[in-house]
């Protein structure tokens, strides 16, 4: 299959698949980017001849299931991603006034204006991207309310990115409530519309039959 790119090696074919999982196919900067020694039309040459003859390969499905698992990675990230901007993007200053769906589950171990700081970083940075809790944690140290609040300063990077799964959790509970409801709304739009219809051509239907004879009006009682 290969045979053309015989300055490519077992390692830059690795590389590529490995890339490609992690980007998406179409993303070829980024996929060029992680593979040493080729540029970026050399790449885009090699994707064109992998994507039209994988199937030549021996284990061909193995690596397409694995680039089909990042992508699906991927595309829950980008997700979660839009969820937070969205989210935040509700309010003017959500720092102090983003409201996170608890319910009855908040716990006691982060206060509700750590939680928001937490997604408020977590969103400027790009959740799934690299180091995001470190970067995280080390604004959470320079930011002056925090200043004596050992608790907060005191978290891992761990710790802050098991709290993030835990409130993103929270987010995607009340997004696909709102989603639900949504949907409940429409299909009761959908049925008073089709009730409607059926209203008006009925009467339209009795209107026809009384224009031509076929139905008589009762004699009103004098």
């Amino acid at each position: 299959m290969f045979q053309a790119f015989v300055e490519w090696n077992k390692r830059d074919f690795n590389n590529f698949i490995t890339a490609t999982a992690k980007y998406g196919r179409d993303a070829l900067i980024d996929i060029a980017a992680e593979i040493e020694g080729k540029s970026y039309k050399e790449v885009q040459e090699y994707a064109r001849v992998f994507w039209e003859r994988y199937q030549e390969l021996s284990n061909y499905e193995e690596i397409i299931a694995k680039i089909e698992r990042g992508e699906t990675k991927l595309q829950q990230t980008q997700e979660i991603q839009q969820l937070l901007q969205e989210k935040i993007s509700k309010y003017r200053t959500p720092l102090s006034q983003l409201e996170i769906p608890y319910n009855l589950n908040k716990g006691k171990s982060f206060t509700e204006e750590e939680d928001r700081f937490i997604l408020v970083a977590l969103a400027k940075y790009g959740y799934g991207t690299e180091e995001v809790y470190d970067k995280i944690r080390n604004d959470i140290e320079k930011f002056p309310p925090f200043r004596f609040n050992w608790f907060i300063k005191s978290r891992t990077s761990s710790e802050l990115s098991r709290r993030c799964t835990t409130l993103i959790s929270y987010l995607q509970k009340e997004q696909s409530e709102i989603e639900e409801k949504e949907e409940e709304e429409r299909k009761e739009a959908e049925l008073k519309r089709k009730a409607a219809n059926n209203n008006n051509n009925n009467n339209k239907k009795r209107q026809v039959e009384i224009t031509n004879g076929n139905s008589t009006p009762k004699r009103s009682r004098r």
